[in-house]
Order: C-alpha cells, then structure tokens, then sequence
C-alpha cells in the first residue's frame, strides 16, 4: 500500500479505511507519493463522508508535508481552500514562511519521506596512477 498509495487512494476501498488506518499510511516516512497526491488523498477521503470526517481535518493535515508540495499547487488549491486555512492557519503560515525562507522553519513537516518516487544515486570516478620518473615515484590525479 504505501508503494502504491497513489492508485490505492483511488479506490473505493481507500474511502473506507478507517481514521487510524489512514493515519497510519500518511504518518510513514516510505509513503511513495507527492505530498499533492496525500493531500487529495486525505480531502476526498474527508468529503466521502463530510459530516462525521470534517472534524479529522486538523488531525490528518498535520500530517501532510506541505512544504514538499509544488508552491503554485499549494497556492491554488489549499490556500485557496477556506475550511483548511480555517482550522489550519499555522500550518498554511508555515508552509509560506518554509517556501520563502526554508532553513529558518523546523517540524516534522519539513522533513522529507524517504521515498521520493525517483532513484537517485551517487556515482564517484577517480583514483590515482602511479608512476616512477627517475626512481622517484609521481602520482597523477588525471582522468
């Protein structure tokens, strides 16, 4: 499930998960999925029964890592939203102040997930030749 939230929170299974089963997949930090598709995720599942699950909003949106989402993504569809900044004020502020100043903002929600849907890697090429000149031995650090 958390491979493949993205097609999982598709379903109409997703929309039956209880509160704590979703907190569940959006608390863990292998969630593979943009934080644009969590937030959807957590608002359809919210307006599949609007009048029990409105009162999880807060709980659930502190979950979302919203300085991780795309900035026009995030100005237009949930600072824009009036029930989010509504009971979420602190955190649409904070997510402003991350976007325009990102090292003087700390939660656990600007920390990223470990999976960010790409592989990434680090590749290092290099070493040395040895060589003798003369008896004396000289080292090139040339490629």
């Amino acid at each position: 499930v958390l491979k493949e939230f993205a097609a999982v929170s598709k379903t109409p299974e997703f929309l039956c998960l209880t509160k704590d089963q979703l907190v569940t997949l959006i608390l863990s930090d292998d969630l593979n999925a943009s934080e644009e598709t969590v937030y959807n995720a957590v608002m359809t599942w919210i307006n599949h029964d609007t009048r029990r699950r409105k009162r999880e909003m807060r709980e659930l949106m502190e979950l979302v890592r919203f300085p991780f989402m795309d900035k026009l993504f995030f100005l237009k569809t949930v600072h824009s939203n009036e029930a989010i900044c509504k009971c979420c004020q602190d955190i649409v502020t904070e997510t402003l102040t991350y976007q325009a100043f990102p090292e003087d903002v700390r939660s656990p929600r600007t920390c990223p997930r470990r999976v960010s849907g790409s592989d990434e890697a680090i590749v290092v090429i290099g070493g040395t030749k040895k060589r003798s000149i003369d008896g004396d031995e000289v080292f090139s650090n040339s490629i």
